[in-house]
Order: structure tokens, then sequence, then C-alpha cells
């Protein structure tokens, strides 16, 4: 059932304040965002030759300075397999360029109360991201790496889930050859609460339980806890987590994107079309399709009652001009 076709009242806000500074890319947004991307015409005007002339392909050949300003840039992804095994590489590399040890901190498993161990915890830790909400069963950390937070630690100091920070410091414990992550204390711009004894904007984040399902070779399924500190490596997120960020910088695969509307959140976060680049050639349909016809009727029964309710606000409050 479509709860949304009981609504009466809709305010769609349409000001876009993460690109304010560049129309045209503004527009271009809002066309795929409808559906109504232009993939043909006169060559290199039209959104698909725009687009992909932010190939990094492209960049790295017809302009290398250009390409190079995108070397710490983060990547959205639309799998989690693909962001993990990027931010693998990537906390490999970090290690080696600044002498640090690569080490995985390890997530503690239970069920009814007990820990596991042996070979059963071990095959616990490669759980896929997606059935255990991004607590991670191995967690590559280094000082210095950038992260992010993956729940709402503290809503008032906005450290919320999808904030960025880097590490300072990481306490743990070892349980048999595994390090455990006991807290991890990360420094987040945008923290607005101090905690006593640290820098500023420096948040100690603690390790919390999440439920995971575990299917066994005979397809059995069991529900079980992992215990785990809420971060994973910054390098790179989902088009998911990166809902509401705005990215000074950023590189998207919009080859990964599910459909349209994927594709557009990973466009979307840039702040500009010269601070976007794209990865790699994608197909069309991934970001510049048509959007389903269920949705398109959505967005414009949307569109009506929106022009409804601004014509009741205009009426009932005379002399103001609503601004969305």
């Amino acid at each position: 059932m479509d709860m949304t076709r009981s609504l009466t009242h809709v305010v769609q806000l349409k000001k876009n304040e993460r690109a304010k500074t560049d129309p045209e890319f503004i527009d271009l947004l809002n066309r795929v965002r409808m559906g109504n991307a232009i993939t043909s015409g006169r060559p290199g005007t039209t959104d698909l030759d725009i687009l992909n002339g932010r190939l990094l392909c492209k960049l790295q050949k017809d302009s290398p300075e250009d390409f190079k300003s995108f070397c710490d840039a983060p990547i959205v992804f639309g799998e989690r397999r693909l962001r993990d095994r990027w931010n693998e590489e990537k906390a490999k590399e970090y290690a080696v360029l600044f002498g640090h040890e690569f080490v995985y901190y390890y997530a503690q498993h239970f069920s009814h109360g007990e820990f596991l161990t042996g070979d059963y915890d071990n095959r616990l830790a490669l759980v896929a991201p997606k059935e255990s909400k991004d607590y991670l069963g191995r967690l590559p950390l280094l000082p210095g790496m950038p992260v992010l937070i993956t729940e709402n630690l503290a809503l008032a100091g906005k450290v919320v889930n999808g904030a960025r920070g880097m590490i300072k410091y990481i306490a743990f414990d070892t349980i048999g050859s595994k390090r455990i992550a006991c807290c991890v204390y990360v420094e987040v711009p945008s923290l607005t609460l101090h905690l006593p004894g640290e820098d500023d904007h420096v948040i100690a984040v603690l390790p919390q339980n999440s439920p995971i399902t575990y299917t066994s070779k005979q397809g059995e399924k069991f529900n079980i806890s992992r215990r785990q500190v809420p971060i994973v490596p910054g390098w790179a997120l989902t088009d998911y987590k990166a809902q509401g960020s705005s990215l000074q910088k950023v590189i998207v695969d919009v080859a990964s994107a599910r459909n349209v509307q994927h594709g557009y959140v990973m466009l979307s976060r840039a702040t500009s079309l010269k601070n976007l680049a794209i990865l790699r050639r994608f197909n069309p349909v991934r970001a510049l399709g048509h959007l389903p016809k269920d949705l398109r009727d959505k967005l414009q029964r949307f569109a009506g009652i929106d022009n409804e309710t601004t014509e009741k606000f205009v009426l009932s409050h005379p002399g103001h001009v609503p601004t969305k």
C-alpha cells in the first residue's frame, strides 16, 4: 500500500545550496533526478558528453593538474564489497607509506551470553557487511587514517551516522593472536562537544553490539551478536552513507550504481562539476536513464500537491512569498 497517496500537503525543496556556485551543474543534476538527461545531440553538448569529460582517464590525459587534485578525494561506490576492497587496499598503502604495521581489529561474536571462539568465530568474521549493518568482522585501523562513523553516537554533538573523521589513537586488547579494539579516539571536525582531557573535536568511539545472521554451509541460519566499533575506513563510502554529505572533491563509480536514483545521489555529492570525477566508464542507463513509470507518476503527483500547498499558503498568508 502506497501511504504517500494520503498526503494532502507537500513542500518540495528545490534550491540546491550544495552546488549553488555552478548553476549549469544544478540544471544537469535536475535532469538526471527527473530521468530527463540529454544523451543525444550535438557532440560535446549532451549530459552524457559532459559527464564522460569528467572520467579520470580523460582528466589524466587532458588536464593533469585537475587529475592530481583528486589524489586524496573519497570514492563513492554503489556496493559495499567494492567499498571494502578499495578501503583495504588503501589501508595497506597507507601503512607502507607511513611506516605503520597493517593490523586487523577483529569483532567478537557471542550467542546466549557466551563469546564464540575457534573456527566458528573465524568464519563469522567473514560474514558480509550487509548482514552486520557495517560492523565489520575484521577492521583495518591505523593512526591518522580517515574513517566514517556508522552510528549516531552524539546527536547533540553532531557525531552522526556518516560523519567523517581521522583516527588519533587506538586502545586495544589482544586475545590469542587477534587484536580487539576497546576504544578508538577519532577527531571529528563537526564535533561540538569537548571530551575532558582530550583535544578539541575528539570523541571516544566504543564497541557496540549488532545482530548478524550467519548461514552455515548446510543452509542453516543462526542469529549471532557481533561486538565491534561502529567505524569503517573513510577512503571510500557507499552512496547510501554519502547521502546528505557535501564533498569538496569526490570520485564516483557510476558503473556500480544500482539505478538512476542511486546514480543521482552519487553525482549530487559534488559542489560543482569541476569538483567531480568519475572513476570508470559506465553504462548511461545507470545514471542517465528514464525513471520507472510508478516513480514518474509519484513525482508528478507530488509536484501537483506542492503547487496546491503553495497556493493555500499564499491565500492564508497575504503578503508572504514562500521560498523553497
